[in-house]
């Protein structure tokens, strides 16, 4: 019991070191509340465009995982897109621009690769591309919300 109220209260005294964000050396990109859900929004949806895509792949439904694909490709990417909030773009580093673009080409690629009799190595190949791509942006970047 006493090893118990030991350790929460340590992990309660460790708690303001988590919330300090000094160790995180990504670049910081400062958004407006609405601007940052955008945002996560937008990357919930590649999220949950990608599980489709794996999920129709391993049924090899290849129409359902071209139609995710497609869904999430340059149709709807940027200021295409009507809900986007009008003063993010200005917002944003060249270097998100130089990830954000390619990862939404990296979808209609794979778009492209889904053929009804599609080559599965292909598929892998613009999978891990795409997914390489995604990465880099959450190494590099962090949203945090205007004070």
């Amino acid at each position: 019991m006493k090893r118990t109220i030991l350790a929460a209260a340590l992990a309660l005294a460790a708690l303001p070191a988590f919330a300090d964000t000094a160790w995180d050396s990504r670049q910081e990109i400062v958004l407006s509340p609405v601007e940052r859900d955008f945002l996560l929004d937008e990357m919930q949806s590649n999220m949950l465009a990608l599980q489709k895509i794996y999920a129709a792949l391993a049924t090899k439904d290849f129409k359902t995982a071209r139609e995710a694909a497609t869904g999430r490709g340059m149709s709807t990417f940027g200021d295409r897109d009507p809900t986007r909030p009008k003063t993010l773009t200005s917002k944003l580093p060249a270097a998100w621009k130089a990830l954000s673009g390619p990862g939404r080409k990296g979808f209609d690629e794979l778009a492209a690769t889904l053929s009804d009799d599609a080559d599965i190595s292909a598929v892998l190949a613009s999978l891990s591309k795409l997914h390489a791509n995604c990465n880099a942006c959450h190494l590099t970047f962090r949203l945090t919300m205007e004070k």
